[in-house]
């Protein structure tokens, strides 16, 4: 890694994404700290190291930074943590001097929207930028490996599509998305991410597009059952109406400037997972 690259790293959350960033990161020699409530030694591999925090401490959070000599916080927290404690962080970077903060996206575009989760996001990225810590925000549509589970696959082996399932949706795998942040978070200069937004794109399908392709009959329904469903219901809705592009400016309700996949550039020569590699039926 270049001297003029970010050197050690700091990750809140370990769940679907934030493990693989962990590995990644630790597959490039980086120096990584995990914030966690409760440490569980035995699940962190090797070359990595856990730091035990109070997410409602700010003043705890920045010694804890400061000890590990933190440039760059990546945040990976659930939805449950998206208001005051994913705040807390960005208060705590602040305090210890953190050089870039990667908030909890990793999904549609959220740029200005106020509504639910998203004004979580949005109202971060306006308070990182008013305390003055830089911010670098990735937006890779969905994740390639939740299709099934998007469309409640499991309970009748039919896609179960809300509304018409053809607007263009943005896929990428967990794996590219985490590789990509590892990469371009220790080689690329931090001048070229401070403050950035990148628009990734593994693949790009509609919902009925990938039906025809696995020859699975669409099931048109009103709602996806199921202990998340009420979830996926709300993601499908969101995604029929084309915010599922990677590219989607929520702002003006239709594709930016910045298209879909204008991010992978950064990542030269990367071979991303199309959603035929992924999902199997």
């Amino acid at each position: 890694m270049s001297s003029a690259t970010y050197k050690t790293f700091a990750i809140a959350g370990l769940g679907l994404v934030g493990r693989p960033i962990l590995d990644a990161l630790l597959a490039r020699n980086a120096s990584v700290v995990v914030l966690t409530r409760s440490p569980k030694e035995d699940t962190l591999p090797t070359g990595g190291k856990f730091a035990t925090i109070d997410f409602n401490d700010v003043s705890g959070i920045a010694k804890v930074l400061e000890e590990h000599h933190v440039d760059v916080l990546i945040s990976t927290v659930g939805s449950e943590a998206l208001g005051q404690q994913q705040m807390n962080l960005a208060d705590a970077s602040k305090q210890a001097g953190v050089k870039l903060f990667v908030p909890s996206e990793f999904g549609v575009p959220t740029v200005g929207r106020k509504d639910g989760i998203f004004g979580y996001k949005t109202n971060l990225i306006e308070h990182l930028r008013k305390i003055g810590v830089p911010s670098f925000c990735v937006f890779n549509g969905c994740f390639t490996e939740g299709i099934l589970d998007l469309v409640g696959y499991e309970s009748n082996k039919e896609f179960n599509v809300i509304g018409e399932g053809t607007a263009p949706i943005s896929f990428t795998a967990v794996s590219d998305v985490a590789g990509y942040v590892a990469h371009v978070l220790t080689t690329q200069p931090p001048k070229k991410l401070e403050n950035g937004v990148v628009r990734l794109e593994g693949d790009r399908a509609s919902l009925a597009d990938i039906a025809a392709f696995f020859k699975i009959d669409v099931n048109h329904v009103s709602k996806i059952t199921g202990t998340m469903g009420p979830t996926y219901t709300f993601l499908q809705h969101l995604l029929d109406t084309g915010a599922g592009s990677a590219g989607w400016d929520p702002l003006s309700d239709s594709e930016g400037p910045e298209k879909a996949g204008s991010g992978n550039a950064l990542w030269e020569g990367h071979q991303w997972k199309r959603i035929v590699d992924v999902v199997k039926v």
